[in-house]
């Protein structure tokens, strides 16, 4: 039957890749051959067939075997192969599968000496070679595996993985991964040998491994990058001085104290090596005992980074625990002194740390620095000459009387710096014009913000940011008069450049004396924006009659106010993509926030704007246009409510359509669109293909829709309102539709339409002109 079979298969001359599973064929001594079968596939096949398979399969390259007895299987499928001798295999892949038995998924050495053989003698071709699931070939079948595999010039992915020998990975893309594997001297120069006729090897990773080099191990000139986890100790020395052309190391330690000495006496010792980066990490995981280090190994670390690394771009220590401030200011000294660097990540557990990025500047966290700590930080900090961007949190830094400045800082953002830090902080930094800061104490420390800003003088403040967090309670969110009032002092009198004022969660005692730093501000020439954000104001206070008063005058200083009610107000306000994301990032902890009303204003977003879930309703009146306004509902995305007046009726609601239409709108419950009467003809009218796409985005996205609204907008033809109205009625929960001069005339199209539907819970309501005190009302179906 199997001389049969392979006879009726000959005919099918494409056939160029055969599958066989769960089977069991018997093929005679010289059996049909099939010559266009490139690549077979074979799963649990009886022992036996595997001889004559191959003998069958002249043109076979590729191989994906899953076998069901390893000692029993591959033996046979060597010998298969070394006997038929004509394939010119470019693909072997034998897989013991995850469900076989322990007796089953064993091999001998004899075994895998005799797949070594194949390889190296047979497979002149050979592109990639996976043997993967059995047990028990034990080191050395590895690197005869390895040695034999690395005969084959076409090589481009090897896998070799035991189940209790560890694992070996070649890809010529992402280089050579070594896992779990226990070498003694002989195997690791063996395999050390094997890996030099990999030239294009630029990438080493090595876990759960020990290595055990000898003396004068074999080079790898070509690595690059070496990605070490979880290995030995002792392995360290020999593998760093075995790679000369090493240029970024990532090593994930497993004993801090034992590690760290070895990986920096090892890289003291080989002095080749050009490193450009440096990462070392104790895992989350390590018990306290094992991720602490002594300050004469973080000493030994610096002085490695001062004088043998030259060309660093980045240095990362993190995770370890007890290097205390001097050992973090020294890294910081040490690391300095690489003109080249990039970056540097310093992180202690419990000391605190340190990140310079290039891009984004400094950052120091939970760090508690004594006078002369500070003052040696800030000497270090001056040779970044491109830092402009300081922040700090969580911390205390004590200055000296006249600390070392650094004049490229234009920002600083602080959260949580004890109050006695201000004074040398802000005078330590003249070129000063932005300021954030997160204050712990308002009272306390907005006094010692506006007396350190006034006794210093120097700085061209431009934006000044001042927030409470919304976790103090209220006797540390509150000022007093008195404080209010200088805070206006020194905006009057000391900030002729600002341009925007920021207070959030800032409670005065009276809305009065919020009124006062209004006006002060309102003598600031250059303040464009004053935002108020749950400051204590309420939408029938003095603040809203005073700021309505200034915004109908020509003063050009707007301000608004997050009120406690959860009401927000954007009314004339033009800003940049810049001012309106400061605005945004301002407004996204309060979760108060509902309702956002925008009037005559506009405002430009980023492509990904900062996101306030929190509002639910959006209003957009008096020339506060979509187009103007473009990004907007994107930053909204927990829309339930908007109204929106038009500008132009194709544009904006073009536009509606896209926003929502990204957005999802799955959330709205309400729509009002609304064309105002003083609009020309051609500003209120609408394409058939804009109000159907209106249609199509409510069919198919606004699962919730309850109530929608359309006033003034003009459709070429009441087919148009038809669709729309047709639309709707496919939404479940929708059960108001009202249409008010939208071009309808009565005993058109639209009410003949109405009237032969069948009665239901979907009210529509029409209205042919916008004065029309007439209106129909015709309860109509929905669609299911």
């Amino acid at each position: 039957m199997t001389d049969k079979l392979w006879s009726c298969l000959r005919p099918f001359t494409p056939l160029n890749q055969l599958s066989i599973s769960d089977s069991s064929l018997s093929f005679p001594p010289s059996p049909p051959e099939l010559p266009s079968v490139k690549k077979l596939s074979a799963e649990r096949v009886a022992t036996h067939i595997y001889e004559g398979l191959f003998s069958s399969l002249p043109g076979l390259r590729d191989i994906d075997i899953t076998i069901d007895d390893a000692e029993r299987d591959i033996p046979q499928i060597t010998a298969g192969l070394r006997r038929s001798g004509r394939q010119e295999l470019t693909h072997i892949t034998i897989t013991a599968p995850p469900s076989l038995p322990s007796e089953k998924n064993s091999v001998s050495r004899q075994t895998m000496r005799e797949v070594g053989l194949l390889v190296r003698e047979q497979t002149k071709n050979l592109q990639r070679l996976s043997l993967s699931g059995m047990r028990c070939f034990d080191e050395e079948d590895l690197i005869d595996l390895v040695e034999s595999s690395a005969y084959s010039k076409s090589l481009d992915s090897l896998h070799l993985q035991s189940l209790d020998c560890g694992s070996f990975d070649y890809d010529r893309q992402s280089d050579v991964q070594i896992k779990k594997c226990q070498l003694s001297t002989e195997m690791t120069a063996r395999m050390w040998s094997c890996l030099r006729s990999f030239t294009s090897l630029k990438h080493l990773t090595i876990s759960d491994s020990s290595l055990s080099f000898p003396p004068s191990p074999p080079e790898l000139p070509s690595v690059l990058k070496l990605s070490a986890e979880r290995v030995t100790t002792h392995s360290y020395e020999g593998l760093l001085s075995s790679l000369p052309g090493l240029r970024d190391i990532d090593i994930t330690i497993d004993d801090a104290e034992r590690d760290i000495p070895q990986i920096t006496a090892g890289l003291r010792r080989s002095v080749r090596q050009e490193l450009t980066h440096i990462t070392i990490t104790a895992p989350p995981s390590l018990p306290s005992e094992k991720n602490s280090v002594s300050r004469q190994t973080m000493r030994e670390v610096g002085l490695l980074v001062r004088e043998q690394t030259k060309n660093l771009q980045r240095l990362s220590l993190s995770g370890m625990r007890c290097f205390d401030e001097e050992d973090l200011v020294d890294l910081v000294e040490s690391s300095a002194y690489s003109k080249s660097l990039d970056s540097l990540h310093l992180q202690s557990l419990d000391c605190g740390s340190f990140d310079y990025d290039r891009q984004s500047d400094v950052q120091i966290k939970k760090c508690q620095l004594s006078t002369e700590m500070t003052a040696r930080m800030w000497s270090c900090l001056r040779s970044f000459t491109s830092l402009k961007h300081l922040t700090i949190s969580d911390s205390s830094l004590s200055f000296p009387p006249s600390p070392p400045e650094l004049p490229s800082v234009t920002k600083l953002a602080a959260e949580r710096v004890t109050s006695h830090s201000y004074e040398g902080l802000l005078s330590s930094l003249p070129g000063l014009i932005d300021i954030d800061i997160t204050i712990d104490d308002a009272e306390r420390d907005i006094s010692q913000i506006t007396a350190c800003l006034r006794r210093s003088g120097r700085q061209e403040l431009t934006h000044i940011t001042i927030t409470a967090p919304p976790s103090l309670p209220p006797e540390k969110n509150s000022v007093s008069k008195e404080t209010m009032r200088r805070l206006g002092i020194l905006i009057r009198e000391q900030t002729k450049n600002l341009q925007w004022l920021c207070l959030s969660r800032v409670k005065c005692t009276d809305e009065k004396d919020l009124v006062e730093l209004v006006e002060s501000c309102g003598q600031a020439k250059t303040l464009r924006h004053f935002m108020l954000l749950g400051c204590g104001t309420n939408i029938d206070g003095r603040l809203v009659l005073h700021i309505t008063g200034l915004h109908m005058s020509n003063k050009s200083l707007r301000v608004i106010a997050l009120h406690d009610d959860g009401q927000l107000v954007v009314e004339k306000f033009q800003l940049s993509s810049e001012m309106t994301t400061r605005m945004w990032s301002c407004l996204r902890s309060f979760t108060s926030l509902k309702h956002l009303t925008i009037s005559d204003s506009s405002l430009s977003f980023p492509p990904s704007p900062p996101e306030l879930t929190s509002v639910t309703k959006l209003l957009l009146v008096k020339r506060a246009t979509l187009q103007s306004n473009e990004g907007l509902l994107s930053s909204l995305p927990g829309l339930r409510d908007i109204d929106i007046t038009i500008g132009d009726a194709e544009r904006d609601i073009s536009q509606i359509t896209a926003d929502l239409g990204r957005t999802g709108g799955q959330q709205l419950t309400r729509m009002t669109i609304r064309a105002p009467s003083s609009l020309p003809p051609e500003m209120n009218s609408v394409s058939r293909e804009t109000m159907r796409g209106l249609g199509l985005l409510i069919r198919a996205q606004t699962k919730n829709m309850q109530q929608l609204y359309v006033s003034g907008v003009k459709c070429t033809d009441e087919e148009d309102l038809n669709h729309l109205i047709g639309s709707c009625r496919y939404v479940k929960t929708m059960s108001k539709v009202c249409l008010e001069g939208c071009g309808s005339t009565a005993g058109g199209r639209l009410e003949s339409h109405l009237t032969r539907l069948h009665t239901g819970t979907l009210n529509v309501f029409l209205m042919h002109g916008i004065d029309d005190t007439h209106s129909g009302y015709y309860p109509i179906n929905h669609i299911d």
